[in-house]
């Protein structure tokens, strides 16, 4: 799958310490690719719906009040800005302004009412959680515990690929 080269690059360079068994690189870029990923299909969607706003002349709804309001109220935003605060609306956003927009429906899957990868639930950490406890605050940790991080993100980071399909192509 070819995808814009602020989400491909972290994710090749992840598959290629994965296979060198180079653990705690590959957990490193795991995660890269996961806070880049949140942030770019953020801004991608901030960007459709601008564009919907200016095709049909409506005005944008609250979840992008809201979104827009937090970007512009808090610098430099967090990993659990963009997971919490920003993506999880905007996906909810853009699935009731274009809900057949290929985008829209593979996003929903993800980040949607019954699913969100990046917020974990009772069986499983949180994105955010992995990140400040394994990558965050200048962690160190042995390179059998970062591979436990790679097997246990992996399934998450296998979804969010699939959901990244409508962006192949797409600069």
């Amino acid at each position: 799958m070819m995808l814009p080269h602020t989400l491909s690059h972290p994710y090749a360079q992840f598959q290629k310490h994965r296979k060198a068994g180079e653990w705690s690189r590959a957990a490193n870029y795991l995660l890269d690719f996961f806070e880049a990923g949140v942030q770019y299909v953020s801004i991608v969607l901030l960007g459709m719906l601008r564009d919907e706003v200016l095709a049909t002349g409506n005005s944008c709804g609250e979840n992008t009040k809201k979104v827009v309001a937090k970007i512009d109220g808090k610098r430099p935003l967090s990993m659990g800005d963009w997971c919490n605060d920003i993506l999880p609306p905007l996906v909810k956003e853009i699935a009731a302004v274009m809900p057949d927009h290929p985008l829209s429906i593979s996003l929903s899957g993800v980040v949607g009412k019954k699913r969100n990868i990046f917020l974990g639930s009772k069986a499983e950490k949180s994105i955010v959680q992995v990140r400040n406890e394994y990558k965050g605050h200048s962690t160190t940790l042995s390179e059998t515990i970062y591979a436990e991080v790679v097997e246990m993100l992996l399934p998450r980071a296998e979804e969010w690929i699939a959901a990244l399909r409508p962006l192949e192509g797409y600069v």
